[in-house]
C-alpha cells in the first residue's frame, strides 16, 4: 500500500472515530436531559411501556418551566380520573361549546348526520360530563338505523343523568327495533311511573310506544 493510500485510510479512520464519539456524546446528553426531565416531573407509568412516545414527551417538556410541567401533568391525572374536562384544561368557554352544539343540532335537523356526528363527538370529548352530547349522538345513530350504537350512547347519557326522559323513550324504541322487548318495556315503565302531566309529549309517546312494543312482542312469539 502506498504512503498516499495509508494517509487516506488514516484520515477516514479518524473521521469515523470522531463521528462515533460525537454520536455517543449526543446519546449521553439526551439521556441526561431525559433523566433530568423525569426527575422534575412525574411521568405516568403509561409512558414506560411506550419508550418512543416517552422520548417525544420528554423532548416536548424539556423547554417548559418546571412549574408549568407539573401543572400540566396534574391536569392530565385529573382528566383521566374524571375530575377535569378537556374544555377546562384547554379553557374552552361554555359559550363556545353552546355555539358548537347549536351548529351541530342544526346539521342534525337538516339531516346532515355525518357532520352532526363529528361535531357532537368532538363536544363529547371536550366535556365528557355533558349528557346532552351523548343523547344527541344516540339520536343521530337512531336516525341512521344504527340501533346498537344508539343504545350505547343513550345508556351513557343516562349514566350521566339518571332518568333523563328523552333518552329513556328513545332507547326504548331502539330496544324494540332490536327485538329486546323486555328492556324496551322496562324503560317505558320508568317513564310512565314518573307521573308526568298527561299532556307531556314524552309521556304520551311512552304510552303509545308501550302498546307498539307489546304488539310487536306478541307478533314475534306467534
Amino acid at each position: 500500500m502506498s504512503e498516499k493510500n495509508k494517509e487516506i485510510n488514516l484520515k477516514e479512520f479518524a473521521q469515523k472515530l470522531k463521528a462515533k464519539a460525537a454520536s455517543k456524546q449526543t446519546t449521553v446528553t439526551r439521556k441526561k436531559v431525559t433523566n433530568k426531565t423525569e426527575q422534575e416531573v412525574r411521568l405516568p407509568a403509561f409512558f414506560d411501556k411506550h419508550p418512543d412516545i416517552k422520548a417525544r414527551m420528554v423532548d416536548y417538556l424539556k423547554d417548559i418551566p418546571k412549574e408549568q410541567k407539573q401543572k400540566s401533568l396534574d391536569d392530565y391525572y385529573k382528566f383521566i380520573n374524571g375530575e377535569l374536562t378537556w374544555a377546562e384544561i384547554r379553557k374552552i368557554s361554555k359559550r363556545m361549546q353552546k355555539e358548537l352544539a347549536r351548529v351541530a343540532y342544526l346539521n342534525f335537523k337538516m339531516q346532515k348526520y355525518e357532520k352532526a356526528e363529528t361535531l357532537f363527538k368532538g363536544l363529547a370529548v371536550i366535556d365528557h360530563t355533558n349528557w346532552y352530547y351523548r343523547a344527541a349522538l344516540g339520536a343521530i345513530f337512531q336516525k341512521r338505523n344504527m340501533f346498537e350504537k344508539a343504545v350505547d350512547e343513550y345508556t351513557t347519557a343516562l349514566d350521566l343523568r339518571e332518568n333523563e326522559i328523552t333518552s329513556l323513550v328513545n332507547r326504548s324504541e331502539c330496544y324494540m327495533m332490536l327485538k329486546e322487548f323486555d328492556a324496551s318495556l322496562k324503560d317505558l315503565e320508568a317513564v310512565i311511573e314518573m307521573k308526568l302531566a298527561q299532556n307531556n309529549p314524552w309521556f304520551m309517546r311512552a304510552r303509545v310506544l308501550k302498546q307498539r312494543v307489546l304488539m310487536a312482542k306478541k307478533e314475534d312469539k306467534a
